[in-house]
């Protein structure tokens, strides 16, 4: 089975707008915007169309019947922002809006001036705070708000406390925005190839504090992950990867073009500090050895070293490169487990003593049930937790799902209501099908995260049916990652048998965990998980459901953005009502701000 992969989509309806969208990135958007449906863009520029590629791609843009238009309002001025989106909306429900524009005035912090910030703030801090405020009020449909930010917001850079300090601003405003529940990515781009400022001034073999040129398609394949994931600040860049001479070489010539010294000359026991090395070479030497190294070394370590030293500490983090080498995999990205993975008990009270009738959450992952404690106090209901254990019934949905219901007819008489939670969320479905022939009082049933199994069975894609235990162990690990998990997808997928997979993705929970990892329960974990997914994954109803279900996806996602193909399908297996809300909220909810909405649609179903 091939898993299913996120792509991002634009409605041939809306309007998208690029700020800076004549430059050379933001040309290369515009395409990608194209190629994915988009047919109605405007393009922002501080002099608009003025060199001949400008003119020749706007005629073909044309040809090909897209609307492109250009607009020399300056979105740094509130005004002129506010004018532009009643403009754009005339053409349409504006659907994104992506700010690619730049200014550089790079100068160390006793030569900048007042205005040096204020023209480098202006495209970036200043338009990214007039639009996020009036994108609130006239524009409803916005479904992409992406800023393009910097690495050296992000890591720093020598002269460009400017450049950091817009970038950081606009970072900011889409956190903000991603805590109100509306989108916003910014994203920390290193150097972009073959276009752009520093394509311009150095070529695509820049190589700046390690990194290098990265292709346009990789940035438009980066930028297409990251607006199907629900971080507001993402990074994306590629470090330098030569072989071990040729880099050793390079850096060694660099660090003798920062010195003045002819590589043919003998300097070796020369000190550096009798040079007359200064301040701001010496930021560069300090970075490029660092970059290298992999170590920290201070100013005074640099002046008291010699050729010969910068030489040699360069040869022993080779060394240390190649004795490293093997098949182990580094995590790129962190982890956060639950207090505990292994249950003893399949029913979990997480607030038992309050007023009403009961909702029972399906959680067949492994998630912390604890989580879900906010929940319960804000709707004042009495909450369960329905877990996996041992002796949870592993042949078939159908038994699971008679399992649980007499575990909860067992605890309630009267009324209650289900929510199945993710991988729980065909559980939840198999248990109403049941709840005539058990005669139970199920009320109401929720999937919350919970339909990507059942809408890839439904939508009679093969491919989708029969799931690798590669894509099940990406699973398992995305449940506690706080990034991406493609490397250690496409790492998996190199071995032959599921026991040297396991072994990876402990390994490679144990090096991205903060905490100790018991290698033991994680293993255990991990086991159940894929017997987990191979009954629910499969799962097809057996007939349709003669009840209303309620289906609650996240904004984040893109199976939330067609509501009418996800309402189709389910019609398939529901008789009744299908109700779809279409909200944002964490994915952890012990954030009360953050998962306010999703405690209001909740009050409105149970």
């Amino acid at each position: 089975m091939i898993p299913a992969v996120s792509e991002t989509q634009f409605y041939y309806n809306k309007v998208y707008i690029i700020i800076g969208g004549l430059g050379g990135f933001g040309i290369e958007v515009t395409k990608w915007i194209m190629r994915r449906g988009g047919k109605n863009i405007i393009l922002t520029s501080r002099y608009g169309a003025r060199t001949p590629y400008h003119h020749f791609c706007l005629k073909r843009w044309q040809k090909l019947g897209v609307n492109v238009q250009v607009s020399t309002l300056n979105v740094a001025i509130k005004s002129e922002a506010e004018k532009l989106l009643k403009e754009a909306s005339r053409l349409g429900p504006v659907g994104g809006i992506f700010n690619s524009a730049v200014v550089l005035k790079d100068a160390f912090m006793d030569c900048q001036t007042p205005q040096d910030y204020d023209d480098v703030c202006g495209p970036k801090a200043s338009a990214t705070k007039y639009l996020d405020e009036l994108t609130r009020k006239l524009c409803p449909s916005l479904d992409y708000f992406v800023c393009f930010s910097s690495i050296s917001c992000g890591k720093g850079n020598a002269g460009q406390t400017n450049y950091g300090y817009a970038n950081s601003v606009m970072e900011r405003v889409c956190e903000e925005r991603k805590r109100d529940g509306l989108h916003g990515l910014a994203i920390q781009w290193g150097i972009i190839g073959e276009v752009g400022v520093v394509h311009r001034h150095m070529g695509d073999e820049a190589m700046i504090a390690g990194v290098v040129a990265q292709s346009v398609k990789s940035c438009l394949d980066a930028l297409d992950s990251f607006c199907q994931q629900d971080c507001p600040v993402v990074s994306s860049y590629v470090t330098a990867e030569q072989t071990k001479k040729s880099v050793q070489g390079d850096a060694m010539a660099q660090i003798m073009k920062f010195l003045g010294i002819n590589e043919s000359t003998p300097a070796g026991s020369r000190r550096i500090g009798e040079m007359g090395v200064d301040s701001i070479v010496g930021v560069e030497m300090k970075q490029m050895i660092e970059s290298y190294t992999d170590v920290s070394i201070t100013m005074q370590e640099i002046q008291e070293s010699t050729i010969d030293d910068i030489k040699e500490m360069f040869e022993k983090a080779d060394n240390e490169r190649v004795d490293s080498q093997g098949p182990a995999l580094m995590a790129t990205t962190t982890m956060k487990l639950p207090p505990s993975l292994i249950y003893k008990e399949p029913f979990i009270p997480i607030h038992k003593d309050a007023p009403g009738e009961p909702i029972f959450i399906v959680n067949m992952g492994d998630t912390d049930v604890t989580n879900f404690r906010f929940l319960s106090k804000a709707l004042n209901r009495p909450l369960y937790a329905l877990v996996w254990t041992k002796d949870a019934p592993s042949t078939d949905i159908a038994s699971l799902a008679s399992w649980y219901l007499e575990l909860i007819q067992n605890t309630t008489k009267g009324p209650f209501h289900v929510v199945g939670y993710s991988l729980g969320g065909n559980v939840a479905f198999e248990m109403a099908l049941q709840r005539e022939k058990m005669l139970t009082s199920l009320k109401t049933v929720s999937l919350l995260s919970g339909t990507e199994d059942l809408i890839n069975t439904l939508s009679n894609d093969d491919s989708q049916r029969k799931d690798s235990e590669v894509t099940a162990l990406c699973r398992f690990v995305e449940q506690f990652a706080s990034g991406s998990v493609l490397r250690l997808e496409d790492e998996l997928s190199k071995f032959n048998n599921l026991e040297q997979m396991i072994r990876a993705v402990l390994d490679y929970i144990t090096k991205s965990s903060s905490e100790t990892v018991n290698k033991n329960e994680v293993s255990e974990a991990i086991s159940n998980y894929l017997i987990k997914h191979s009954i629910i994954k499969p799962y097809i109803p057996s007939t349709r459901l003669s009840m209303d279900i309620n289906i609650i996806e996240n904004t984040t996602k893109l199976l939330a953005n067609d509501i009418s193909m996800v309402k189709e399908l389910f019609s398939q297996v529901c008789s009744e009502k299908v109700s779809l809300h279409r909200i944002y909220y964490p994915n952890q909810f012990s954030n009360e701000k953050e998962a306010e909405q999703l405690v209001k649609v909740l009050q409105t179903i149970v």
